[in-house]
């Protein structure tokens, strides 16, 4: 899927404020990220995921949590994060049926 370009600088706008409270020490504020109802929230928010662990300056050893309300939404999410970014996932992608299997590595979300 092709990002629109407002799409495109919400993602560079937020890798650069994420990036910017990581380097300094911030890494606990909080960051929210609002869009209108059919903006693309969900594509541009796994963009940001996919994107922040490919930057050459990013070697941050974090996992992703993905929040939210119902489980018929969180399925609905990771389907989508398969059909915008299979086969250039970041790292795996979890369920919470998946946390007997141990720690949360690198990328995964």
């Amino acid at each position: 899927m092709e990002h629109i370009a407002f799409q495109q600088r919400s993602i560079e706008q937020l890798l650069e404020q994420f990036k910017k409270l990581w380097c300094t020490g911030e890494a606990s504020r909080e960051i929210t990220f609002k869009a209108p109802t059919g903006s693309g929230k969900t594509f541009m928010t796994e963009s940001f995921i996919c994107e922040l662990c490919r930057q050459p300056d990013w070697q941050g050893d974090v996992a992703f949590v993905w929040a939210t309300f119902s489980d018929e939404l969180a399925m609905q999410s990771r389907s989508k994060f398969m059909d915008y970014f299979y086969p250039n996932l970041p790292g795996r992608l979890l369920t919470v049926a998946d946390f007997s299997a141990g720690a949360l590595r690198r990328n995964d979300v």
